[in-house]
């Protein structure tokens, strides 16, 4: 809630120690992945029909077309889950065994970027505020 907002503004440029400044920035976890080796002659319908029946949380699928090679689309796709577990889960899966979708091999499976940015309401709703490890000493100079 607007605790994190306060925090946020209370740590961002923070000096830790003489000359040393801690950089916050705002983020969230990706419910985006990337997936290529797909059928180029499969629509975005049949690919989150056949996705859903192999991972939770399918949400969307997103294909490029290819109208040079007259094909549905260009051999890969971007799948958006309804939540970040959801996305990690698919992601293990995939790393763990062969996900076969239309019988071709998923491959490079791989964290894409997320097509939303937070708003402030969606900030408000933020319950955990992660900081990076920071080394306690440092011969860095930050300007």
């Amino acid at each position: 809630s607007s605790g994190i907002n306060a925090e946020y503004g209370q740590l961002d440029n923070h000096e830790i120690r003489t000359g040393v400044f801690i950089k916050v920035c705002k983020s969230e976890g990706n419910r985006r992945l990337y997936m290529g080796n797909i059928h180029k002659d499969k629509n975005e319908e049949e690919l989150k029909s056949e996705m859903s029946n192999l991972f939770p949380g399918v949400e969307k699928i997103t294909i490029q077309p290819d109208t040079v090679k007259n094909a549905k689309n260009r051999g890969y796709m971007f799948v958006d889950f309804l939540d970040h577990k959801m996305a990690v889960d698919a992601k293990k899966a995939c790393s763990s065994s062969k996900k076969i979708l239309f019988g071709r091999w998923l491959r490079n499976v791989d964290w894409a970027e997320s097509q939303h940015t937070p708003s402030a309401a969606d900030l408000e709703n933020i319950k955990t505020l992660h900081v990076a490890p920071l080394a306690l000493k440092s011969e860095a100079t930050v300007h």
